[in-house]
């Protein structure tokens, strides 16, 4: 069900995201707040975190068919991972990038990267008060396969340790 004010409670275009994966940018948000941003890509990672939680309630409660329903459902953060969004500064590459509901990824044209706010925090808004940089951790429940988008575990702690150190060595 749709909120009637989903900029600051609910699951906004809750529809879209069950049918397509992801909160689209260009969906309609004529019945959000119009002072804030859209915060698709934060708010589309955040919804497949909150599906995971309601296929472990549902396991518990031993109700098979909405887990299996809401355990699918988790994963869809991998619908907003574009595997050559660049970070500037360092060249690595892979973040979440917000899409429109034809399934492109947005992209600035002519500004000589797939995206150049991925670690401006702020910058995007399409993300929640921070960056694709730090969105790029939150995956808490499938850091395996938040590994392997990556690249493995080698390139995991290296960009983990880019993150923190600002430096990329190769």
């Amino acid at each position: 069900m749709e909120p009637d004010n989903w900029g600051v409670v609910g699951r906004g275009n809750i529809d879209l995201y069950n049918k397509l994966g992801y909160v689209p940018i260009d969906a309609n948000y004529s019945h959000g707040r119009q002072d804030i941003t859209h915060r698709t890509v934060s708010r589309s990672i955040e919804y497949a975190h909150n599906d995971f939680s309601i296929a472990l309630f549902a396991r518990a409660m031993g109700n098979r068919a909405v887990y299996d329903k809401y355990i699918a459902r988790s994963s869809n953060w991998k619908n907003l991972w574009m595997k050559d969004a660049e970070e500037p500064t360092t060249g690595i590459k892979g973040f979440f990038q917000a899409r429109y509901s034809n399934g492109t990824f947005v992209t600035r044209p002519g500004e000589g990267c797939t995206t150049c706010f991925v670690a401006q925090p702020g910058k995007d808004g399409e993300f929640y008060e921070e960056s694709a940089w730090s969105y790029s951790w939150f995956v808490p429940h499938d850091y395996a396969a938040l590994i392997d988008h990556v690249g493995g575990k080698d390139r995991f702690v290296r960009r983990l340790g880019t993150s923190i150190s600002g430096s990329w060595d190769d």
